[in-house]
């Protein structure tokens, strides 16, 4: 019972990378004397996600409830590539995105402790848009008129000049390979929750990765207190 939590199951950190592949780069590492809350699972079974990333199954142990943890995390499918011909010819074969929607991400309200999500598009074929729906964890009043909430946004792939992108349903903007902060005031900005929306307009056989990573920075308490 209680919410499903993961722990290195041996006594030596194990990585925490950006996205659910051995191929993704390492963001971090989980330490073997803590426990960590769970917030997705990829359709695999063999990732879990926590606030700070993803670590593989195989080299962490779980506790809690953990059967009802969502799937944040669609591994993509590939169509087999045909034997080839007497003449050989070379048959581009469409990657094809599932559906990588993040709906109660929890942003923890402390510096420089931001939540990484991640997924893949495509068109004209398979998942067109994900969106990344947010809540700050824990705001405390009295850092309002200090600090600020920031969301970057990445994407990359075939057809990446079709991607967009829109934050709590603003009006969209390229997605491109180079990181695009943006930083907003607590004290102008007008909620606590709000949404990340990716998108592919158009492209041919058009596949994208995404990374959307939100968190504070320079969050200070008035003094005296």
């Amino acid at each position: 019972t209680g919410e499903c939590v993961i722990a290195t199951s041996t006594t030596t950190p194990v990585n925490i990378r950006r996205t659910p592949s051995l191929d993704a780069a390492v963001v971090g590492s989980l330490d073997p004397s803590q426990r960590y809350p769970v917030i997705g699972r990829d359709s695999s079974g063999e990732w879990y996600q926590t606030a700070r990333g993803w670590s593989a199954a195989s080299v962490t142990r779980r506790g809690g409830n953990c059967a009802n943890v969502p799937i944040t995390f669609t591994q993509a499918t590939r169509t087999p590539t045909l034997a080839p011909s007497l003449t050989p010819t070379i048959t581009p074969i469409a990657q094809i995105a599932g559906d990588n929607e993040y709906p109660n991400v929890r942003v923890p309200f402390e510096n420089n402790q931001p939540v990484f999500t991640s997924g893949a598009i495509s068109y004209p074929q398979g998942d067109r848009q994900d969106t990344v729906s947010y809540t700050w964890a824990n705001f405390d009043q009295q850092y309002y008129y200090s600090g600020y909430f920031y969301i970057v946004v990445r994407c990359y792939g075939q057809g990446v000049e079709y991607a967009t992108f829109s934050i709590s349903g603003g009006p969209s903007e390229t997605c491109s390979p180079t990181a695009q902060q943006y930083n907003f005031q607590l004290w102008s900005y007008p909620s606590p929750s709000g949404s990340v929306t990716v998108a592919l307009v158009g492209g041919d056989n058009a596949y994208v990765n995404w990374e959307v990573t939100l968190g504070f920075a320079q969050l200070e308490a008035p003094h005296g207190k």
